[in-house]
């Protein structure tokens, strides 16, 4: 379809150009950098094309059953990954060449770290709350929302004194991030 080609159009091109013509762009550059790799080695076929965002949204799935599992246990956490897996919307986007599948997996993942760092406080978790966060605002801006949700979530779950100052550590890398 339309935005498929637009994504073969802008990754066709060596990285360089993909980058420079991505970059005054409505979408960020990383998903097309990717996809610019991924086609050097697997191909411009339909199939090349769409796999990245089929192997995404599984990963996306995966994220959502840990954090509903953390959240609410197995039987939950089982339903939830089941209803993901026959979504229309779900199965719809992991069908094409666009950075939607991505997003949505990045957005889970995000959200599963940030879970667990708020009730465990672990570096670790707060690390791929960061990078997951991160990613996914250069994969596509609604990232962004991301963080609403969080800031939102924190009055709710209320931090913690002793898990505060790492928080703010992680919120100074996640803004250094976007600089760029």
């Amino acid at each position: 379809w339309c935005d498929e080609m637009m994504t073969v159009g802008r990754i066709r091109r060596s990285l360089a150009a993909t980058i420079q013509t991505t970059t005054p762009s409505a979408f960020p550059p990383l998903y097309y950098i990717l996809m610019n790799l991924w086609c050097r080695i697997f191909g411009y076929s339909e199939f090349a094309l769409r796999l990245p965002s089929v192997i995404f949204s599984m990963l996306g799935i995966l994220f959502s059953f840990v954090l509903a599992k953390d959240m609410f246990g197995w039987k939950i956490a089982l339903t939830a990954a089941t209803f993901l897996s026959l979504s229309v919307y779900n199965i719809h986007y992991a069908q094409h060449a666009k950075q939607y599948a991505m997003v949505w997996c990045l957005g889970a993942a995000s959200m599963a770290f940030f879970y667990r760092f708020i009730r465990h406080g672990r570096r670790w978790d707060l690390a791929g709350y960061v990078l997951a966060t991160a990613v996914s605002v250069y994969t596509l801006y609604v990232g962004f929302l991301f963080l609403v949700i969080h800031y939102v979530a924190l009055f709710v779950f209320r931090l913690e004194k002793n898990k505060r100052r790492d928080w703010f550590l992680g919120q100074i890398v996640l803004v250094a991030s976007f600089l760029p």
